[in-house]
C-alpha cells in the first residue's frame, strides 16, 4: 500500500516505523499531559522535599550553586522556542502558494503542542540535574 503511493522505493519496515512515529507522538504528548495532571500533588510533594533538602544543606553550611543549571535551562528553552517557530515559518514559506492566510496561522498554532512538549522535557531534565547536584553536595 505504501509503495504504490510513494514515488521512491522504501522498505516496509521503514514505512511502518515512520507511520508509527508520526501517529504515536501526539498520543505520547497526551499521556504526558494526563500523567502530569494526575500526579500534580506528588510533584508538589517532590518540590517540598527538595526544598527541605536545601534547607538542611544550608544548615550544614553547604551551598548549592544553581546558576549553571539555570543557564542550561534557559538555553534549552530558547532553542526549543526558536526551533519550533522557525519550523512553522519554514512550512508556511515552503507551502506558501498552496495555503491561505488562515492556514498559515494554523501552521503557527500547530507548533504549540510540540513547543509545550519540549519545555516539559527541558523541565524534567532540569529537575534531574538539580537532584543530581544535591546528591553530589550531600556526598561531598
Amino acid at each position: 500500500m505504501v509503495e504504490k503511493d510513494s514515488e521512491t522505493k522504501i522498505g516496509t519496515l521503514t514505512a511502518v516505523i515512520g507511520i508509527f512515529i508520526i501517529y504515536l507522538e501526539p498520543f505520547m504528548m497526551a499521556i504526558d499531559v494526563l500523567a502530569a495532571l494526575i500526579n500534580q500533588i506528588s510533584l508538589i510533594d517532590v518540590f517540598q522535599r527538595l526544598q527541605e533538602i536545601d534547607i538542611k544543606l544550608e544548615n550544614e553550611n553547604i551551598f548549592v550553586n544553581y546558576r549553571t543549571i539555570k543557564k542550561i535551562s534557559v538555553i534549552f528553552i530558547v532553542i526549543s522556542f526558536v526551533g519550533e517557530i522557525s519550523l512553522s515559518f519554514v512550512n508556511v514559506i515552503i507551502f506558501q502558494e498552496e495555503i491561505s492566510a488562515l492556514s498559515g496561522v494554523w501552521w503557527l498554532i500547530s507548533c504549540v503542542p510540540s513547543l509545550v512538549n519540549g519545555i516539559a522535557k527541558t523541565w524534567f531534565l532540569v529537575l534531574i540535574l538539580m537532584v543530581q547536584q544535591r546528591l553530589r553536595a550531600i556526598n561531598t
